[in-house]
C-alpha cells in the first residue's frame, strides 16, 4: 500500500478572495492584515471541500470539529489527531477508516474519508450525529426492560455486521454508543473502532495484499480496553474472537438494567481482577425493587459468562434472543413510548421556508477521544489471579474486615434505663424551692419579733440560734447604764436579760438595737427606756450611757408623769 498523499489545508480572503495557507499570515490588498483566529482550522478548508466551521470537543489524543461539505452542503464531524503520525502508523489508521466504512450497516458511524494533513496528522470525516450517549443516558437512572432490550438487539446488529467484516471492536461502553432521534425513539450508531482489531484475512484483503502489522497492535504483557466491560479473556491476555464483544453488551445490558456496573473496584486493575475472579451479582438481586424479568436476566448472564464457551454462538443468535423476548409482550410497556414527546422529533435536514426548525435539544457527536481507550497496563499473572480466587474462596462475600479503629473501642455512654440523674435534679430543684421560701418569710415577716437574742444573765452571756425561717436578727450594740437615783435599781432588758445597779453605779449589757428596758426600785416610779432612741440621740459609731433616774412615788390616786432623760454620751 502506498503511503497516503497530505491534504492541503487552506483559508480564502473574504474580501480579495485569495487562497493561502492556513497557517500563513495573510496581507489583504484591499484591507490590510487578515485576522487569524486562535484555533487556525476554524474556517479553513481541507482538501478544498471540508470547510471547519466549530469546534465541537477535545479529548487526550483528538479533536473533533463541525464541518461541512463544501460542495453537498452536508453536514459532518471531523476527527483529527494531536500528534503526527509516521506513515506506518498513517497505514494503519487508513486500515480502519476501510474497515469502518466496509462494514455498510445502519447502526455503525458511517466514515465517508480518510487523510493526513501536510503536518503528518491523520483525520477521519464522517456523519454529523445528533443524540446523546447511551452512558449520558443511563446516568439519569435505569432503563425500562422492553427499551434495554430494543438498544440492545441493535447493538448486536450492528456488530454482527462488523463480526461477519472480520472486524472485533474490542472497546465497546456506553460512551461509544449514540441514541439518536432517527424518525423513531432510540435509534442506535457504534462509534470509535479506536482498537478494533481485524483479522489477518480482512486485513489483507483492506490493504492490498500487503502485511501490514494488526490495527492497534498491543505491545506483549499489556491489555487494551475498558475495566469496565473488559472480558476474563481480554484481561488474562488470553486469545480471544468476537465473543469478547458480547461480553461487553452483556455488561452494558446489565448497567442499563441497574443502573450499575456489573463490577467495580478501588481502580482500573482491581475491576478487572472482579472480572477474572468473581460471578456478577444477578440483576434482579441487584435492584429488587425495579422488577426485572427472570428471562431478561438469564440473557444478560449469558452473555456474561466467564468461559466463551458458555455465551451466545454470536451475535446473530443473541439478536434473535432479544428481538423474540420484545415480541413476546412478556415485558412491561416502556412509559416514554406509551405518551407523546417532543423529544422523538425528527432533525430535519432542510426546513419548509419561512418555517421555524422544530429541533429537539440534542447534543451533536463529541467524542475526542478517538484512538484512546481507557485503560493500558500490564496483564495479571497467572499466580495473582488464584490468589484472587484463593482469597474470594476464604471470604466468599468479598467484604473485607473492616480494621479496628480507635474510635471503634471507644464505648458509647447509655444511660440505665432506671436512672439516678432524675432524682439528683429533683433534689436540687427541691433546695432551691426551700432557699425560695426563706427569701419569700424575710421580705415578708419584716415586722415579726422572732429574732436571734443573745441573753446575759448577771453577766453569763448564752446564745440561741434563729431557727429557719425566722427574720434576720437586728443589729446589737454594747449600751451602758447608770444608777443616777438615790435608790437600788432593777433593769430588765427583755425576758432574761437584767442588772441590780447601787446608788451611782453602772452596768454594760449587749442589746439589739430595738430593745425596750424598764427600770424600778422601791418608793420610786418606773421608768422605760427606749434602746433605739438612746443610740440615736448619741449619735453613730459613739459609747451609748443611759442614765436611770426614778422619781419618789406619790401617794396613790395621783398619777404622776414619767420623767424622760436624754442619753448622754459616756466620757472616758
Amino acid at each position: 500500500m502506498s503511503e497516503s498523499p497530505s491534504t492541503g489545508v487552506t483559508r480564502v480572503c473574504g474580501n480579495c478572495q485569495q487562497v493561502y495557507g492556513y497557517k500563513e499570515k495573510h496581507v489583504c490588498p484591499k484591507g490590510g492584515a487578515a485576522e487569524v483566529p486562535a484555533d487556525p482550522l476554524i474556517g479553513a478548508t481541507l482538501g478544498g471541500r471540508y470547510l471547519i466551521e466549530s469546534f465541537l470537543s477535545s479529548g487526550g489524543m483528538g479533536v473533533v470539529y463541525r464541518a461541512k461539505h463544501s460542495v453537498l452542503d452536508k453536514p459532518l464531524a471531523i476527527k483529527l489527531l494531536r500528534e503526527a503520525q509516521d506513515p506506518m502508523m498513517q497505514q494503519r489508521f487508513l486500515l480502519e477508516a476501510k474497515s469502518a466504512c466496509h462494514i455498510g450497516h445502519e447502526n455503525i458511524v458511517d466514515i465517508t474519508d480518510f487523510g493526513v494533513l501536510d503536518d503528518g496528522r491523520p483525520y477521519l470525516v464522517m456523519e454529523f450525529l445528533q443524540g446523546q450517549s447511551l452512558e449520558s443516558v443511563i446516568a439519569k437512572g435505569a432503563l425500562p426492560p422492553l427499551r434495554s432490550c430494543r438498544i440492545a438487539e441493535q447493538i448486536a446488529r450492528g456488530l454482527h455486521a462488523v463480526h461477519e467484516k472480520g472486524i472485533v471492536h474490542r472497546d465497546l461502553k456506553p460512551g461509544n454508543i449514540f441514541i439518536l432521534e432517527r424518525g423513531r425513539k432510540d435509534f442506535v450508531k457504534i462509534l470509535d473502532f479506536g482498537i478494533a482489531k481485524v483479522m489477518a484475512g480482512t486485513r489483507e484483503s483492506l490493504s492490498g495484499g500487503a502485511n501490514l502489522p494488526n490495527l492497534r497492535a498491543t505491545a506483549t504483557g499489556t491489555v487494551l480496553g475498558t475495566p469496565e466491560y473488559l472480558s476474563p479473556e481480554q484481561g488474562a491476555g488470553e486469545a480471544f474472537d468476537a465473543r469478547v464483544d458480547q461480553y461487553a453488551l452483556g455488561c452494558i445490558m446489565y448497567e442499563m438494567l441497574t443502573g450499575q456496573v456489573p463490577f467495580r473496584g478501588n481502580g482500573p486493575m482491581s475491576t478487572l481482577m472482579k472480572h477474572l475472579t468473581e460471578k456478577p451479582v444477578p440483576p434482579r438481586k441487584r435492584r429488587a425493587d425495579l422488577n426485572i424479568p427472570e428471562s431478561l436476566e438469564k440473557i444478560v448472564l449469558k452473555a456474561m459468562a466467564q468461559q466463551k464457551e458458555n455465551r451466545y454462538a454470536s451475535m446473530d443468535e443473541l439478536a434473535n434472543v432479544l428481538q423474540e423476548l420484545i415480541d413476546s409482550g412478556t415485558l412491561p410497556p416502556d412509559p416514554a413510548m406509551m405518551r407523546p414527546s417532543s423529544s422523538l422529533q425528527t432533525v430535519a435536514t432542510s426546513p419548509s421556508p419561512g418555517t421555524p426548525s422544530a429541533q429537539p435539544e440534542l447534543s451533536p457527536l463529541t467524542s475526542g477521544d478517538m484512538f484512546a481507550p481507557t485503560l493500558q497496563a500490564a496483564i495479571p499473572s497467572k499466580a495473582d489471579i488464584a490468589k484472587e480466587k484463593a482469597r474470594l474462596k476464604e471470604n466468599p462475600s468479598g467484604i473485607e474486615p473492616k480494621p479496628h479503629l480507635a474510635t471503634e473501642r471507644v464505648p458509647p455512654i447509655v444511660l440505665s434505663k432506671r436512672s439516678s440523674l432524675p432524682v439528683v435534679l429533683l433534689g436540687v430543684a427541691g433546695v432551691m424551692v426551700l432557699l425560695l421560701v426563706a427569701v419569700l418569710a424575710v421580705k415578708l415577716g419584716g415586722g415579726s419579733k422572732s429574732h436571734a437574742t443573745e441573753a446575759t444573765d448577771l453577766g453569763a452571756g448564752k446564745s440561741v440560734m434563729p431557727s429557719l425561717g425566722e427574720p434576720a436578727a437586728p443589729k446589737e450594740q454594747k449600751i451602758s447604764f447608770e444608777n443616777q437615783s438615790t435608790g437600788k435599781v432593777t433593769l430588765l432588758c427583755g425576758s432574761k436579760k437584767n442588772c441590780i445597779l447601787d446608788v451611782g453605779k453602772s452596768c454594760e449589757l449587749v442589746l439589739p438595737e430595738d430593745t425596750k428596758c424598764e427600770a424600778s426600785a422601791t418608793g420610786f416610779r418606773s421608768q422605760s427606756v427606749d434602746v433605739a432612741d438612746a443610740i440615736r440621740g448619741a449619735g453613730k459609731g459613739k459609747a451609748v450611757l443611759i442614765p436611770i433616774q426614778l422619781d419618789a412615788d406619790k401617794p396613790a390616786g395621783k398619777a404622776g408623769k414619767v420623767k424622760k432623760t436624754k442619753a448622754k454620751s459616756k466620757k472616758r
